[in-house]
């Protein structure tokens, strides 16, 4: 005979297996990829990633495989497997040492665990030993306003070089030199991770619009760089 608790308790055991069913974890991998950019050979790079339990029931990575490329390591010291409760985080350190000069590395690290009955979630990395220079300009765009015949504002353009061997900046001209005109030399190289200033005058010789450019000529792929320049009316 079915009485009154045992149907209780069959619909308690029902519904624990219905959240059951609807609790799951959730991974989330920031960043899901890394760039070490250039490392020198003989020396080390390590950059942080930061997994993250966004569901509602334990997260565990049963195993973390790594890729082809043994340049690239752990050095965190977690082992497997590590279960994440909800909201938990833990941090892989991964590492990249170079071996061989003038090379582009790449590989990926995969992550085993238990999201969807079971799944594999990759974290890719790359990495190079490319002695080269390579430019940033900011802004790459200069706006002067409304300026007054006989004012002479300036604006600066930072030039960067975020590569590993020096920039050479082999020429820089203006297409408008009645009204804009540089504050100062112009460089000739850039080292790497030391900005250069160029400080842009805008002296206007007549009224109305003007505009130019900024042509930068230099050694890196996609030369030359060009920067516009403008005011919307001089009066």
């Amino acid at each position: 005979m079915i009485t009154k608790s045992k149907i209780f308790i069959l619909l308690v055991f029902s519904l624990l297996l219905t959240a059951s069913a609807f609790s799951q974890p959730v991974i989330t991998v920031d960043p899901p990829s890394i760039d070490f950019g250039y490392v020198p050979v003989g020396t080390s790079s390590t950059k942080d990633v930061i997994i993250t339990n966004n569901g509602t029931a334990d997260l565990v990575i049963n195993n973390i495989l790594s890729g082809s490329a043994m340049e690239f390591t752990r050095t965190d010291g977690n082992t497997t497997p590590i279960t994440l409760a909800p909201a938990e985080t833990c941090t892989l350190v991964f590492q990249f040492s170079p071996t061989i000069n003038d090379m582009t590395y790449s590989s990926s690290f995969t992550l085993v665990n238990n999201v969807s009955g079971g799944t594999w979630t990759t974290v890719s990395f790359a990495g190079n030993t490319i002695v080269a220079p390579a430019m940033e300009v900011t802004p790459t765009s200069l706006d002067f306003g409304d300026v007054q015949i006989g004012d002479t504002p300036t604006k600066d353009v930072i030039i960067t070089n975020t590569g590993s061997a020096d920039l050479a900046i082999l020429s820089i001209a203006f297409s408008n030199n009645d009204d804009f005109s540089f504050v100062g030399a112009t460089p000739t190289s850039v080292a790497v991770g030391v900005p250069c200033t160029l400080a842009v005058k805008f002296s206007p010789a007549s009224t109305g619009t003007k505009n130019g450019t900024i042509t930068i000529t230099h050694n890196v792929d996609g030369s030359p760089t060009v920067i516009n320049l403008g005011s919307r009316y001089s009066f």
